[in-house]
């Protein structure tokens, strides 16, 4: 049961969540819904990039733009089913976000390597070994401090 149909029939003889307020909590509930199916998918995938050989390109079929499109598909299939589509179209979106991150990441890596550039951030937790035990110089913070 979605968290709206459970908050309406909790909240069906309760005058306390009627009008703007009921919508209110209902829309709050769905929002949580849809950021953990989001980072659920987005949990998922980044093990499997992590844990598969070759990353989220799975015998050259990109895993991420799999999710998404099964999750929209499916959605369109079980249109009716106004819970499950919802969920289904929410794990399509963050599968097809996902993908679109990679490709642009790529893209442009690829693009700033041909113009004999560097990439100019690197994603939180993308570390090399050579980031390990490296000098990176005083903690501005503790540097004040001694000032002081």
């Amino acid at each position: 049961m979605p968290v709206s149909q459970w908050l309406s029939k909790v909240s069906s003889d309760k005058p306390v969540y009627s009008g703007i307020g009921k919508a209110h909590v209902i829309q709050t509930g769905e929002s949580i819904a849809q950021v953990g199916e989001g980072a659920l998918v987005g949990a998922l995938l980044g093990a499997a990039q992590v844990e598969l050989t070759n990353g989220l390109d799975f015998h050259s079929v990109p895993l991420d733009l799999a999710v998404g499109a099964a999750g929209i598909v499916g959605a369109l299939l079980l249109a009716g089913d106004g819970s499950v589509a919802k969920d289904l179209r929410n794990a399509g979106a963050a599968g097809l976000t996902i993908y679109a991150f990679r490709m642009t990441q790529q893209l442009l890596a690829k693009t700033a390597t041909t113009k004999k550039a560097t990439v100019k951030a690197k994603i939180a937790g993308d570390i090399g070994a050579d980031d390990f035990g490296a000098d990176v110089g005083a903690d501005p913070i503790i540097e004040a401090a001694k000032a002081l």
